[in-house]
């Protein structure tokens, strides 16, 4: 196993149910917002930052997982996705990128090493 495999191994988030990969997912998880919270973590497969910030985060919040919904979106694969997030609530595209959403609007928000100050426990 190398160096890095070992640093980023142990994602405890199944994210193969939750990728975000259509405009009409996003309209599914607009809608489920009004009954539970909904959580987008957008990520850059390339940026070691990415990688780092997604564990970090993972780590810390991995006991609410059940309290609030958790999207993935490789911004790779589907930048038109991450386009329509940003334009549908006027935020700028940032990558590493986090996005809670209740009742059809952003909760919260927030890049790069804000994402740290965002605590799952206040949803």
């Amino acid at each position: 196993m190398s160096f890095f495999n070992s640093i980023f191994s142990g994602n405890e988030i199944d994210w193969s149910e939750n990728i975000l990969d259509s405009a009409d997912q996003f309209k599914e998880l607009i809608e489920k917002s009004y009954n539970k919270p909904q959580l987008i973590f957008k990520h850059s497969t390339r940026c070691i930052i990415s990688k780092h910030i997604l564990k970090d985060f993972i780590l810390n919040n991995n006991e609410y997982k059940s309290n609030i919904d958790w999207w993935y979106l490789d911004i790779l694969k589907y930048r038109s996705i991450s386009n329509l997030i940003a334009d549908n609530f006027e935020l700028i595209h940032h990558s590493p990128q986090l996005i809670i959403i209740i009742d059809g609007v952003v909760s919260n928000h927030a890049s790069h090493e804000k994402i740290k100050n965002i605590k799952l426990s206040d949803f």
